[in-house]
C-alpha cells in the first residue's frame, strides 16, 4: 500500500512541474519549432496567433521579441554580406530589418508592463560592433534577458540607420550616372558610341538593379543599330576593313547579336559577289537571312545572286546532258535538283529549271528504251529482267517515251516471273541409306511432301523418280553434271546417312537381390501415454491453485487501491487497475499450461503397433536402349556451282529402366513388382526418325528462304567477273526483285543495286528523285499471257547462264555500239523488236524471237 501511494505521488508532482507550459496554446509550440529551424517569419506568425489567444501571457510575448530580434539581426547581416553592386536588395533588407527592430522594441515594452524588470540585474556585456542576443534557452534570468534585448536592439537600430543612408546615397549616384549616359544617345555624329562608353562603368550594376538593366538594353540596342548601319554603308562602298571593324565592335557589345553576325557575313558575301563566286554568295546570304531575318543587305542582293546561280547552273548542266554517259546525265539531274529550291521564289527561273529537267527526262527515257530494244533483239528471254527494268525506268522519267513499249515490258515481266522458279530435289545417300532403305525412302517422301507446305515463294519440289534411272546414280560427284536436267533441279539437297544403330539389352538377364518386408504386426502399451497423463494431472492442480490465489489477491488489491484513490484523487483508479491486473495475468498463464498438457495427452495413443521385419530375395532386370542417328546435310546450288554445308544431324539415345519380379507386398523399401521407366525401342526409333525429319525440313526451309533470292546475286557476281555484263545485270535484277523488303540493306542487295546503277546509270532512289512518275515500278505489272512455248523457252533461258553449264550460252556484246547502230538503221516494222519510238507509230505488237541455241 505504501508503495502504491508513493507511486501516485510521484506522478502528481511531475504533472505540477510541467503544468505552466501545458497551459500555453499549441500555436506557441509551432512558433518554437519554426524559430529553432530559423524560419523567423513563420515563427512570428505562430507567436502572433498564440498572443491573440492569450494576450496577457509574458512567455508568449518573449517568443515574439526573440523572433523579431533574430529576424532583424539576420536581415542586417544578410545585407552586409551582399555584393556592393546589389544596392536595391541591400536597401530592401535594411528597411525590413528596421521594421522588425521597431516591432521587437514595441513588444519589449509590452512585456515590461506585464512583468517589470529588476533594477539590480546587470546587462550582459558585448564587444563593440557585436549584436549579442540572448540564447534560445531558459538558462538566462528574465531581467538579464530583457535588458540584453534592449541594449542590442538600440545598437542594431543605429547600425541599420547608418547603413541604409549610405546605400541610398550610392543608389542616387548610380541613377545619376545612368541618366547622363542616356542623354548622350542622341548626340551626333556618334552619340550611341559615346553613350555606351559612358555606361560601361555602371554595367556591373545591371545584374542587380532593374534601372541599370533597362538602361543597358536601351544603350546596347542603339549602339548595335548604329554600328550595323555604318558597317553596311562601308560594305556598299567596298570599305571592308572599316565595315568589319564596326561589326566586330557590335559583337563586343553583344556576342549573340544577330545584327553583328549578319554584318560580318555581309562582308564575306559582298567579296564573293565581286569575285563572281555566286554559289558561295548565295549560301552566305541564306545564312544572313537565318541569323537576321530583317537584314537589308539580304533583301538588296538575293535576287541578283539567285539569278546568277540558276543561269550558271543550267549552263553547267548542259555540258553533262550532251554526254552519252548515263552517270553524266545523273550529274546533270543532280545539278537541276539543287537548282529547284534556289529558283523557287522566282517564277521565271523555276520555269527555266523545269523545262531543262523535262528535256533531260525525255532524253534519258529514249536512251533507256533504245537499250531495252537492243536486249530484246539479242534474247528477250535471257535478258527479260533487264528489259522490264530499263522500260520501267524509262517510264519513271517520261511516260510519253515509254508508253509505246508497255506491252514489251509486261511480256518481259511475265518471262522473268517464270525464270524465278526454283525446282528443289532431296535424296538420302550413303552406304547406311542403302542398309536402311525403309527409313531413306520414308524420309525422301516426307521431305518431298513438306516442301510445298513451306510456302516459300518460287520454290517447287521435284520428284527423284523423274530423273534418269530414277536418280539412282545421283551422287556428290555428278550432281553438277549436265546429264541431270537443269530445269528439273536447281538445288539438290543430299542427306549422307553416316550412322543408324539402335539396340536393346537386359530384358532376359535378371539379377538376384535382397530386401526386407513386414512379416508380422502386433500392439503393445505406450509409456509416453502414461507420462502425458501425469503432466495433465499436474497442470490441472496448478491451475486450481492459481485460481484460488488470484481471487484472494484481487480482493486485497481492490481494498488497498481504494485507500490510495482516496489519498491521490483521480489517479487512484489508474493505479488500482494496474495493480489488480497482476493476479489475472498469473491465472491466464496457468490456464495456457493446462491447455498445452491436455493437447499433448489427446495426441498420445495408449497402445502402439510393432512390426516384425524379415529378409527375402527378388529379381531385377535392367533394360537399356542405346543408339545414334548421324547424317550430314549438304545443299548443292547447280546455278552457281556452289556447295553449302547445313547443320548436320546428331541424334543419340542412352536410356534404361527397371523390371522387378518377386517383390513382397509390404516391402519396407517401397519396392513394387512391374516396370519403371523401361524404354520402348520401337517408339524411340520412331521418335528419332521424326526428329531427323523435322531437323532436315527446318534446315531446308531456312536455307531456301534466303537462297531463293541470294542465288541470283551469287550468279550476278560470277557473270560480272566473266565480263558477261548483260547476263550479270539480269541476274542482279532478279535478286532484287525476289528479295524481301527487310533485306534491302543486306550486303547482297547493296552490291546488286550498285551493279544495276552502274549498268543503267540510275538507282531506284535516283529514278524516284529525278523522274516524273513515282509509281514507275508498276509499269510492267500489266497482265500478259505467255504461250506454252514461251513458258518453255523462258524456263530454258533460265538455265543458259548457269555457272555449272559446260559453256555459258550468252555472248558478250557492246550495247552502246548496238544502240548507235539501231538509231542509224531504218526501222523495218516486221523486224524483231520494232521500236515505235523511232517510227513515231504506236505499234501494239512486237515480234518475238526464240532464245539463242
Amino acid at each position: 500500500m505504501n508503495f502504491a501511494r508513493n507511486l501516485f505521488a510521484c506522478v502528481l508532482i511531475a504533472i505540477l512541474i510541467s503544468g505552466c507550459k501545458l497551459l500555453l496554446p499549441k500555436t506557441f509550440d509551432e512558433g518554437e519549432t519554426h524559430f529553432t529551424s530559423k524560419q523567423y517569419d513563420r515563427a512570428i506568425s505562430a507567436y502572433l496567433r498564440a498572443d491573440q489567444e492569450k494576450p496577457d501571457n509574458a512567455h508568449i510575448k518573449q517568443g515574439l521579441i526573440k523572433a523579431y530580434a533574430y529576424k532583424a539581426v539576420s536581415q542586417y547581416e544578410d545585407a552586409q554580406n551582399r555584393p556592393a553592386e546589389d544596392i536595391d536588395k541591400k536597401i530592401e533588407l535594411y528597411q525590413q530589418a528596421r521594421e522588425a527592430n521597431n516591432k521587437a522594441r514595441n513588444t519589449l515594452a509590452a512585456v515590461k508592463a506585464l512583468e517589470p524588470v529588476s533594477p539590480d540585474v546587470k546587462t550582459p556585456s558585448s564587444r563593440p560592433g557585436q549584436l549579442l542576443l540572448p540564447p534560445n534557452t531558459d538558462e538566462m534570468e528574465y531581467s538579464a534577458k530583457i535588458k540584453l534585448y534592449e541594449k542590442t536592439l538600440m545598437k542594431h537600430k543605429a547600425y541599420v540607420a547608418e547603413a541604409l543612408l549610405e546605400e541610398e546615397n550610392n543608389q542616387q549616384a548610380v541613377i545619376k550616372g545612368l541618366k547622363s549616359a542616356i542623354a548622350l544617345m542622341t548626340k551626333k555624329p556618334d552619340g550611341p558610341v559615346k553613350a555606351y562608353e559612358a555606361y560601361k562603368p555602371f554595367d556591373k550594376y545591371a545584374p542587380y538593379m532593374a534601372k541599370a538593366e533597362k538602361t543597358k538594353k536601351a544603350i546596347e540596342k542603339t549602339a548595335i543599330n548604329f554600328y550595323e548601319a555604318r558597317g553596311l554603308y562601308y560594305v556598299s562602298k567596298d570599305k571592308f576593313a572599316l565595315a568589319h571593324k564596326d561589326f566586330k565592335a557590335a559583337k563586343e557589345i553583344s556576342e549573340s547579336s544577330a545584327q553583328a553576325t549578319a554584318g560580318i557575313l555581309a562582308v564575306t558575301a559582298k567579296q564573293q559577289i565581286i569575285n563572281k563566286k555566286f554559289e558561295d554568295a548565295f549560301e552566305t546570304l541564306n545564312e544572313i537571312q537565318k541569323q537576321h531575318g530583317k537584314s537589308k543587305f539580304y533583301g538588296k542582293h538575293i535576287d541578283n545572286v539567285r539569278t546568277q546561280v540558276v543561269n550558271r547552273g543550267i549552263a553547267n548542266a548542259k555540258k553533262y546532258t550532251q554526254s552519252a554517259s548515263m552517270p553524266d546525265k545523273a550529274t546533270a539531274f543532280e545539278i537541276y535538283h539543287r537548282l529547284k529550291p534556289i529558283a523557287q521564289p522566282s517564277a521565271s527561273l523555276t520555269r527555266q529549271v523545269d523545262l531543262a529537267i523535262s528535256s533531260l527526262q525525255h532524253q534519258v527515257a529514249n536512251d533507256l528504251t533504245a537499250r531495252a530494244m537492243v536486249l530484246n533483239q539479242q534474247n528477250s528471254f535471257a535478258y527479260s529482267s533487264n528489259i522490264s527494268a530499263l522500260l520501267a525506268n524509262a517510264y519513271g522519267f517520261s511516260e510519253k517515251a515509254a508508253m509505246p513499249y508497255k506491252q514489251m515490258a509486261s511480256r518481259a515481266n511475265q518471262i522473268t516471273h517464270h525464270k524465278l522458279n526454283m525446282p528443289v530435289l532431296f535424296t538420302t545417300q550413303g552406304k547406311k541409306a542403302n542398309q536402311q532403305k525403309q527409313f531413306s525412302e520414308w524420309l525422301d517422301g516426307e521431305i518431298y511432301d513438306s516442301i510445298p507446305k513451306m510456302d516459300i515463294q518460287n520454290v517447287t519440289a521435284s520428284d527423284l523418280l523423274d530423273l534418269p534411272n530414277q536418280g539412282k546414280g545421283l551422287s556428290p560427284s555428278n550432281v553438277f553434271s549436265s546429264s541431270i536436267p537443269y530445269d528439273h533441279s536447281e538445288v539438290v539437297f543430299m542427306l549422307d546417312l553416316k550412322k543408324y544403330n539402335f539396340k536393346e539389352t537386359g530384358r532376359d538377364k535378371p539379377k538376384r537381390k535382397s530386401s526386407k518386408y513386414v512379416s508380422k504386426r502386433y500392439k503393445i502399451h505406450n509409456d509416453a501415454w502414461d507420462r502425458a497423463k501425469d503432466r495433465l494431472e499436474d497442470a490441472k492442480e496448478a491451475y486450481e491453485d492459481a485460481k484460488v490465489a488470484a481471487e484472494e489477491l484481487y480482493r486485497i488489491c481492490k481494498r488497498e487501491a481504494s485507500q490510495a484513490a482516496a489519498a491521490l484523487g483521480p489517479f487512484g483508479d489508474i493505479a488500482a487497475g494496474a495493480a489488480c491486473r497482476f493476479g489475472t495475468n498469473a491465472l491466464s498463464s496457468e490456464l495456457s499450461g493446462l491447455n498445452d498438457a491436455r493437447d499433448e495427452y489427446n495426441r498420445t495413443p495408449k497402445r502402439i503397433e510393432k512390426k516384425e521385419i524379415s529378409r527375402y530375395r527378388y529379381e531385377e532386370y535392367t533394360v537399356q536402349v542405346k543408339g545414334e542417328l548421324v547424317a550430314d546435310l549438304i545443299a548443292y546450288d547447280r546455278r552457281n556451282k556452289k556447295t553449302f554445308k547445313l547443320e548436320p544431324i546428331r541424334l543419340s539415345v542412352n536410356k534404361s529402366g527397371k523390371i522387378l519380379k518377386g517383390v513382397e507386398r509390404e516391402d519396407v523399401n517401397g519396392l513394387k513388382n512391374g516396370e519403371t521407366k523401361v524404354p520402348e525401342i520401337d517408339a524411340i526409333i520412331e521418335k528419332k526418325e521424326r526428329s531427323a525429319f523435322k531437323h532436315t525440313r527446318a534446315q531446308i526451309a531456312i536455307f531456301l528462304e534466303d537462297h531463293r533470292w541470294k542465288r541470283f546475286c551469287y550468279q550476278g557476281e560470277v557473270l560480272n567477273n566473266k565480263k558477261l555484263t548483260h547476263a550479270a545485270t539480269d541476274a542482279y535484277s532478279q535478286c532484287i526483285q525476289s528479295a524481301p523488303r527487310e533485306q534491302k540493306n543486306s550486303k547482297e542487295i547493296i552490291a546488286a543495286n550498285k551493279a544495276i546503277q552502274s549498268y543503267m546509270g540510275f538507282s531506284p532512289d535516283m529514278v524516284a528523285k529525278y523522274g516524273a512518275n513515282k509509281d514507275y515500278l508498276n509499269f510492267s505489272n500489266k497482265s500478259h499471257q505467255l504461250s506454252d512455248s514461251e513458258i518453255v523457252a523462258a524456263k530454258k533461258a533460265n538455265t543458259l547462264a548457269f555457272i555449272s553449264q559446260p559453256t555459258i550460252q550468252l555472248p558478250s556484246f557492246d550495247i552502246d555500239q548496238a544502240v548507235a547502230s539501231l538509231r542509224s538503221t531504218p526501222i523495218n516494222e516486221n523486224s524483231i523488236g520494232i521500236s515505235p519510238a523511232f517510227t513515231g507509230e504506236n505499234t501494239q505488237t512486237v515480234s518475238l524471237e526464240t532464245p539463242a541455241q
